[in-house]
Order: C-alpha cells, then structure tokens, then sequence
C-alpha cells in the first residue's frame, strides 16, 4: 500500500464522522438524546471547563468530551504525559483560530483547561503528536503553519500557557523543496538536554523525511539524516526512541521498492552511523510502521496498522512485532484482524508490569453507524496471551478511534480517542487494567 493510500485512507476513516459536530454539515446528529449532552459554556483560554464522566464499566470512563470551540477537537497521534499528576496533551482540530487545535492541560479527574489555541498569525497549526516535559516546560510540532509555505513547527509553551516558536521548516524555500524537512507528524525527545524528532516530508527530496536535532532554546537546528526512499525508507511518522545514545525509528514507506512497506533504522545522535535494521515485506510481514517503538528486557517493541497474517483475507490488518538493538530476531508478535480482536493500531505500546498496553483504531465489539470503534488491548510480551480490555461503542457516547498510546499513572490507564463521545470531536478517558 503506498503512503498516499493509506495516509488518506486513515485520514478518512478517522475523519468521517467528525462533520456530525457542526449543524449542516452534511450529516445527522438525531440518534444523539439531547438530554445526554452536556451544555459546555463557552470560554476564553486559560479558563477551567468543567468535565462530564460517562461510565461505559466499572473499570473504564470517559472523563472529557471535546466540544471544539474552545476546548478542541479530534485528538490524534497524541500520547498524554503526566507532569506532577496533571495531564498534557494536544487536539489536532478546534480552539479559537478556525479549528486548527489546541494544547490543553487536564486533572485526573477530568477538568479540561485550554492552555494554548494555534492559528494565530506566524503560529503553527494542527499538531499531530503530543507534547513533552523538559525541565517544566513543554515542547511539541505542528504539521503545518509558520510563515509561508506553512509546513509546520517547533514550539515550546510552558504550564501556563506561553507559547514560541523555534523552528518553522521551509522558511524561504518555496514549495517544492524543504531541506530542513516539512511536515512533522511524531512527537519529539530529549536526550540530554538536546530535542530530536522525525518530519515526515521534506529533506533531500520533496517527500522523503528527515530526522533532525533542535537545541531547546531554538538556536541550533539540524538534519542529521535525510530519507532517499530506496532502501532507508521514507515518510516517517514515529517519534523516535533513545537507548543507550542511539536513537530508533521507523518510516511508513520506502525500503524495499517492490514493496514500499518501511523500514526500521538506527542512528546515532550525532546523524553517523545510520542502519537499516529491518525491511518490512507486507503480508504476511507488518507494514507501515507509524508508532513509536518501547524498550522492554533488551527488545524493542512496534505496532503496524496493516500487514500481517490476515490482512489479504479479511481487509483488516496490522502488528504487534518485537526485535533486538542489533535488528535480530524480528518476529510478528500477533496480526490483528481475525475476529473481534480490533484492527489497524496507531499507536506505541505501553508496558506496565511485563505486560504491553495498546489501542486499536478501529474494529472490536461494537459495529456502529460509524463502524467500529476500536479497542484497548493487552499483550504478553511474548505474544501469547492477548486480550481485548474495552471495545470502544460509539452508539453510547463512548468515544471511537483511539489512534494515540497510553499512559500509566498509578496504575491507571490514560487515553484519548480523535472521535466519538457527546459531541463527536474525541474523549479523554480511563481504565483500570
């Protein structure tokens, strides 16, 4: 599958029924009780919202549901982080500048706090990814905005709100070629005091990708690899992960030329030193890496949202795959798709005690007007014990499309899906595993 299908295809899937938020556009919000709907009052950034709980179980809950203006919408690619017990994330849509996202801050009880809309003149718009914690202040991407052409940023923000951005890619390039990257999808990290991170366009040709290096102070930006296709892979999606000063990603596309299904690299955080580990082969194989990888006993762990063992025969697809530092001992962990199991995961996986947490976009349970809505999953690090932990039932107001990770904290689980919940534009929930 090329990275224009299935990028476009995962945009649709993800975006279809989003226009169910707005009146008029196009579709139909009847089947929704207008007493279940919580009222949210319109509020200015900085303000507290108050949060609506809607307990689908005993161990999950929704403790947010985004209303769009002004809280945000749709959450995507977006990992939660916990930062002295309050949660930090990002709305890929909404806010107050023309629905172009929001950073917000959040308690584990559920009250929202918009701490940053985007789309305000030279700002970016629309992040992907999440943020992270250094030192107390918060840094992140967007995909598009800054200065003309608006192929994305860099920014950081603090707790309480104040936002800069460091770095605009293509600034004075033009269109057709960014050589500092464009378009950044993945989140970034910080390995001693230094932020890397991955653009999934842009570098030596106009849609390779790069990865690159950026001081937190702005000043000192740099490529440390840019992606030809063939054999290093293109596009990469995934945020990038540090084990012992060498750094670990993937890309969606590239690799083998016959099959454009990604590839696993290495790099040092100099840019020396670039491997491909592993080229993904499609069916039976995994496919389009475009999470994030974990470290667990020496092996890293990734999911693929297509590929695997059932993908020709059912249509529905995706991975859990493990293999070593040294790109050894690759296996397929577990092909979604079968059954009700769920299908095409976005997301990283969480280890929380020896055992693997992760979300499935789609598929589970529930079949709803929407289609499925996805699942909460667990795996042994083996891949011989999985289990569905919640199927997502977008009929109850439950949220659908989880296309992010989680996160432990104290022995909860904190997630976000893009879609679904009260009013159609994404939740905030959690579940006791």
């Amino acid at each position: 599958m090329s990275f224009s299908v299935r990028f476009f295809t995962l945009s649709r899937t993800l975006l279809a029924g989003v226009c169910c938020a707005s009146v008029g556009a196009g579709c139909s919000n009847q089947s929704f009780a207008p007493s279940l709907v919580p009222q949210t009052p319109a509020v200015e950034p900085g303000r507290t919202i108050v949060r609506h709980i809607i307990a689908a179980s005993s161990s999950y809950q929704v403790l947010y549901n985004f209303s769009g203006n002004p809280d945000g919408a749709g959450p995507l690619y977006m990992n939660l982080i916990d930062v002295n017990g309050t949660l930090y994330g990002t709305t890929y849509g909404g806010g107050i500048y023309d629905g172009v996202g929001t950073v917000f801050s959040m308690s584990t009880s559920g009250s929202e706090q918009v701490l940053h809309s985007f789309g305000a003149a030279g700002d970016g718009i629309k992040p992907y990814a999440g943020v992270i914690d250094v030192k107390g202040t918060l840094y992140g991407t967007t995909y598009g905005g800054g200065p003309y052409p608006g192929q994305g940023t860099v920014f950081s923000i603090t707790t309480s709100g104040e936002e800069h951005v460091l770095h605009t890619f293509c600034t004075g390039s033009g269109t057709a070629y960014c050589p500092d990257g464009a378009k950044p999808i993945a989140s970034l990290i910080d390995v001693n005091g230094t932020l890397y991170g991955t653009t999934s366009s842009g570098g030596l040709s106009e849609y390779g990708g790069t990865v690159f290096s950026i001081s937190t102070t702005g000043k000192h930006f740099r490529v440390l690899h840019a992606f030809n296709g063939f054999p290093d892979g293109r596009f990469p999606f995934a945020s990038l992960i540090d084990v012992n000063g060498t750094l670990y990603g993937s890309t969606t596309g590239g690799g083998n030329p016959y099959i454009n299904g990604g590839t696993v690299f290495s790099i040092s955080t100099t840019g020396k030193g670039f491997r491909v580990l592993h080229t993904f082969g499609g069916y039976p194989d995994a496919q389009a890496p475009e999470a994030s990888f974990i470290y667990v006993n020496g092996t890293l762990y990734g999911t693929t949202p297509v590929g695997g063992a059932y993908q020709l025969s059912t249509g529905r697809g995706g991975t859990v795959f493990s293999f070593t530092t040294a790109g050894k001992h690759y296996r397929v962990r577990h092909s979604f798709g079968a059954g009700r199991d769920g299908y095409s995961p976005d997301a990283n996986l969480t280890d929380v005690n020896g055992v693997l947490y992760g979300t499935t976009a789609a598929g589970g349970t529930y079949g709803t007007s929407y289609g499925n809505g996805g699942t909460v999953f667990s795996i042994s690090t083996a891949g011989t014990h999985y289990h569905v932990r919640h199927s997502f039932n977008a009929n109850v107001y439950d949220g659908r499309g989880p296309s992010g990770g989680l996160i432990d904290v104290n022995g909860i689980l904190y997630g976000a899906t893009f879609a679904g919940g009260t009013k159609q534009n994404g939740t905030v929930f959690a579940l006791r595993p």
